[in-house]
């Protein structure tokens, strides 16, 4: 019933894709950027080790999503694609 009324929840989804552990960095400073300036509800998924089925799902739960991903051979990190 709350997806098909499209309730959210207050929280912000981080979906990332690291090679190198930078993009990894980068969603992490912005998650407690996110902390810091009270917002109680934050979730990150790795696009390498999170099952896509369950990132779709959290999609559709939080308000706010940020996507992050670093390029691999002139395009998107194919995980995150």
């Amino acid at each position: 019933k709350d997806l098909a009324q499209q309730k959210t929840i207050d929280g912000m989804l981080i979906v990332y894709g690291s090679m190198y552990g930078n993009t990894k960095t980068m969603a992490e400073i912005i998650a407690r950027g996110a902390a810091e300036n009270g917002l109680k509800r934050i979730k990150m998924c790795d696009v390498s080790t999170e099952d896509v089925t369950n990132i779709v799902a959290d999609a559709w739960l939080y308000k706010g999503i940020v996507l992050g991903a670093p390029t691999y051979d002139n395009d998107i990190f194919p995980p995150m694609a």
